[in-house]
Formats: C-alpha cells, structure tokens, sequence
C-alpha cells in the first residue's frame, strides 16, 4: 500500500490471501476441496491504515471476498525454478478461478526472487536446492517463467 500512496493511488484495496510455503499443488488441492486454510489479510483506504486480519477463508471466499481487478498467483517461492511444480495445477487454478467468481478480472503473477547464496527462506536452504547458486536458480526461475 505505501507504494501506490508514493504514487499518488489514494482509493484502493489490497487483499492478500495467504498460506505461508503453498504450492500450487497444495493451492489446487485446497481449491477443490474448499478448505478453510487460508489468512485473508486485507488493506483498504476506506478503513483503518494498517492491515486487518478477516480470518480463515476458503480459496472461493478468498478470490470471492471483492470484485478484484487483478488476482496475482504465486509458486512457493522454493519450487519457482522448476517447471514441473506448475503443471498439471496452474491451468486448473486458473480455470478453478474463472468458473467460481461473477466478475471480470485479470490475473497476474507474482514472481518470488532469487536469494543470495548462503541464505535460508523458512526450512529451504537455497544451497541445497539441486545443487545450483543463486544466480543459476534465478536464471532457471526466469527460463521456468
């Protein structure tokens, strides 16, 4: 939010619908069985500055919550690099999505950065992530993308 303030955007809301080291599989897989699993944090102008919790959500409550402009999807930031973790999940989530709102919107993706060697992200040390640096494991996220 403080970036679109920067810009001078003063009417929006923001939406983060979250499950800390998903992956699209496990995204799918929560979808289609309508799990309440995910936080849904939410920023809005209109309200309080700060973020707000709204409590567990199901990934249909979730995309459901707003009539969004744009829904942003995510990999688990450790399996970015690898095309193989996206399918057979990615079409199905994006049809999973079209099929269960009423409204129009774009969808985008967000692309999780690469980190410096040596560093861990939660229990994922990118040392040990198939034997690759970090500049290699970016240079195959960005092929994979």
């Amino acid at each position: 939010p403080w970036l679109l303030k920067e810009l001078g955007v003063t009417d929006f809301t923001i939406a983060v619908l979250y499950y800390g080291g998903c992956t699209l599989e496990q995204h799918y897989n929560f979808a289609i069985n309508d799990q309440p699993v995910y936080g849904l944090e939410v920023y809005d102008t209109d309200g309080p500055d700060h973020w707000v919790s709204k409590g567990a959500r199901t990934f249909k409550q979730g995309i459901n919550f707003l009539k969004f402009d744009t829904i942003l999807l995510q990999q688990q930031s450790a399996r970015s690099w690898d095309y193989g973790s996206y399918t057979p999940y990615l079409n199905p989530i994006i049809d999973y999505i079209y099929n269960n709102v009423d409204y129009q919107t774009k969808l985008g993706w967000h692309a999780t950065p690469s980190a410096p060697d040596g560093q861990r992200y939660g229990s994922w040390d990118w040392n040990n992530s198939g034997g690759f640096t970090s500049s290699e494991f970016y240079a195959y996220q960005q092929e994979t993308y």
